[in-house]
């Protein structure tokens, strides 16, 4: 950096010239860009105070400014795939979340006569030391919320998963809350425009959007709903 400012008209001149020198720069070599919006902001206040040439001003205003584009375009380029890297991370997790409430309820099965938890408190059946009140919260549902899940409200009058099709939903992403049940209508895709699908078989499913309808929510049908 300069010395401190003085009323020596070259060191104007010093401080505006390397604002425009590393801001030239800044395209190739992006950590020139804070050095230059610095020498640019002390070459405005000491040409406020000093005067200097004509052209120190438009080096000054040119380094400032396109430092500072250069900058935000190199937050942006950085700031997307960290975005994006985050953003698949919480779909993995909400992913083995919905395996782990498939599961549990399988157990749950296992231990109670072979009967699903009641539709009405299947998250407090469920919720234990296997699977911690934490599990029910998905990562890319709002943080005061309990639960980011429901279950398929169609399984009401289900004795067991075992006499229905495979793949009939059980629990589905949704933000309705703690103890949630519904149908398609309160499901939310919140994984770029897809949303994570638990059927009675254990397995999950990643489910577009538009295309959750067209799963099978009543179990009685011979085909999934449309």
């Amino acid at each position: 950096m300069a010395d401190q400012l003085t009323g020596d008209g070259s060191k104007v001149e010093k401080l505006a010239h390397n604002a425009f020198t590393l801001g030239l720069t800044s395209p190739l070599c992006g950590i020139t860009a804070l050095p230059s919006i610095i020498y640019a902001v002390r070459a405005l206040i000491a040409l406020r105070r000093y005067g200097g040439s004509r052209v120190a001003p438009y080096k000054a205003v040119f380094g400032l400014l396109f430092s500072s584009a250069m900058l935000a375009l190199m937050v942006f380029l950085i700031e997307q795939p960290l975005s994006a890297a985050k953003m698949m991370a919480e779909e993995i997790q909400c992913r083995n979340q919905v395996k782990e409430m498939s599961l549990e309820i399988q157990v749950y099965e296992g231990n109670n006569s072979d009967e699903l938890p009641p539709l009405r408190h299947w998250c407090d059946a469920i919720a234990g030391t296997n699977l911690p009140a934490a599990k029910f919260h998905c990562p890319a549902a709002p943080q005061q919320q309990a639960c980011g899940f429901a279950m398929n409200i169609n399984l009401k009058d289900v004795k067991n998963t075992y006499t229905i099709p495979n793949d009939t939903v059980m629990i589905f992403e949704s933000d309705a809350g703690w103890n949630a049940v519904g149908g398609p209508e309160i499901a939310v895709a919140r994984h770029y425009s897809y949303l994570h699908v638990g059927y009675v078989d254990g397995s999950v499913g990643l489910v577009k959007g538009e295309d959750i309808r067209k799963l099978r929510w009543v179990p009685i049908t011979n085909s999934p709903a449309r």
